[in-house]
């Protein structure tokens, strides 16, 4: 607003004083208003057009500093002051409070998301049965793999170039590979075949390009289990809502446990494609919910949590687990 309001103020000096070497300066005021103008006829669409606008912030600070320097005594001293007083803080406030602030990254990298990401990455991978296995990263470039390379256990870890046939199952593409295979989430959902399989969903959100999901071929006697491919919380006026999808390999029951901390109890209702049911979980306590889904197939499900009348948005909200 400073920088806005100086501008003007040049702007309207040098219109006013265009005998005595304003016409140059207002020609460039003229120049930078025809520039706004432009862009945003043109890209106002661009969801991040602002940054843009640093293209016109050289002749900005010009028209801006030749008008302060029309002023006489005290007044051109406290203008300073104040355009000095003003960079500074957003100098310091640049550099040490934005989100992707320079300091921050030097001296807290575990604010920034990469940092989550390739850490939880990291945690998750190391997590899978047997520890032995070799892990294989198959992601597309430019993602935070850094935490599949540092694990404590020294798991045998490999890149894949090749990224197979956009129509393999995941049995197919793992079918040469001696462990683990890591994969976006979204890669292989409906076309698993019958592989052992697990995912690590950001924000329960299949589709983001942090979410990945590892298969790795069968054992002997070995039965692949119930694997969760989304979980996307939603707050509602009455209560939230889950929006679940499911991997299912046979026709038994999946098991949710649902957690209610809250003093009062919670209703809840569930839709599958084959059932709905309904009830109620006592105040900080907890009920297992059978899924009953479609053999063999991904299934969506739908869980709605009422609250009482009268919670407010300070209330616990209720946990949804897949129990294995």
């Amino acid at each position: 607003m400073v920088a806005f309001l100086l501008f003007i103020a040049g702007s309207l000096v040098a219109l006013f004083r265009w005998r005595r070497g304003g016409m140059e300066v207002f020609g460039w005021s003229a120049g930078v208003i025809t520039f706004l103008l432009f862009f945003h006829a043109m890209q106002q669409w661009h969801p991040y057009a602002f940054r843009y606008f640093v293209l016109a912030a050289p002749w900005v600070a010009v028209v801006s500093a030749w008008g302060i320097e029309q002023l006489r005594g005290i007044t051109r001293t406290a203008a300073w002051t104040l355009v000095l007083a003003a960079s500074a803080d957003v100098c310091w406030s640049a550099t040490t409070r934005t989100h992707q602030s320079g300091w921050r990254a030097a001296v807290q990298p575990e604010r920034s998301l990469n940092y989550f990401v390739s850490s939880s990455w990291g945690r998750w991978s190391d997590g899978l049965e047997p520890e032995a296995a070799p892990l294989s990263i198959a992601l597309p470039e430019e993602r935070p793999v850094a935490g599949f390379y540092r694990q404590p256990g020294g798991r045998p870890v490999s890149y894949l170039q090749n990224l197979g046939n956009a129509t393999m199952t995941a049995e197919e593409f793992t079918r040469d590979e001696p462990g683990w295979v890591v994969v976006p989430a979204v890669r292989f959902i409906g076309r698993e075949g019958r592989v052992a399989a697990s995912a690590w969903l950001f924000r329960g959100d299949e589709g983001s390009p942090y979410s990945v999901a590892a298969y790795r071929r069968l054992g002997p006697g070995e039965k692949p289990a119930i694997l969760l491919y989304r979980d996307i919380r939603e707050r509602q006026r009455s209560g939230w809502v889950h929006r679940l999808l499911v991997k299912t390999w046979d026709g038994r029951p999946v098991q949710f446990r649902l957690s209610n901390p809250s003093v009062s109890a919670v209703s809840y209702s569930m839709q599958t494609p084959l059932t709905n049911t309904w009830g109620k979980v006592a105040a900080r306590g907890s009920r297992l919910i059978n899924a009953v889904l479609p053999a063999n197939s991904v299934s969506e499900v739908r869980l709605s949590i009422e609250v009482p009348e009268g919670d407010g948005p300070e209330v616990p909200e209720p946990t949804l687990d897949l129990v294995p």
